[in-house]
């Protein structure tokens, strides 16, 4: 893949550059129940996306954030538990494992304003499904 840092970024085309260009959280899809609609059995959830080719998502960290109250709209929500996290300032990284058992990372902004969730804590977290990357098999 031949592109801009940013292109490469944010709409990676397979795994090796998903994983090559920053931290990416992959999980392997399959087709849903209806059209258009993917199935992530980690996750536990399914989204729209079209899988033409598509093998797996990638979804980056900072993409992933804690929800507290009401769903988001339109946001793909699932629950995981902190196992683990790392304050960087205005960044708090946090593992969390799932319930299929594995362990995905996601990066949360500090406000000030919000709390994060602590280590232990069960917590649920949302996405914009359009911030899942449709990866081709390499």
């Amino acid at each position: 893949q031949v592109d801009s840092p940013e292109a490469l970024y944010d709409r990676p085309r397979t795994r090796f550059v998903a994983e090559f260009i920053g931290q990416s959280n992959l999980f392997a899809v399959k087709p849903g129940a209806a059209a258009q609609r993917a199935a992530v059995p980690e996750l536990g959830i399914e989204i729209p996306v079209d899988l033409t080719a598509a093998v797996a998502i990638s979804l980056r960290p900072e993409r992933v954030r804690p929800v507290s109250g009401q769903e988001p709209d339109g946001c793909a929500v699932f629950e995981g538990r902190v196992e683990d996290q790392t304050f960087f300032g205005p960044v708090v990284a946090q593992s969390v494992r799932l319930a299929s058992g594995r362990v995905m990372e996601i990066r949360s902004q500090r406000s000030g304003h919000d709390r994060l969730p602590a280590t232990g804590e069960v917590v649920r977290l949302a996405f914009d499904p359009a911030d899942a990357v449709p990866l081709v098999a390499e």
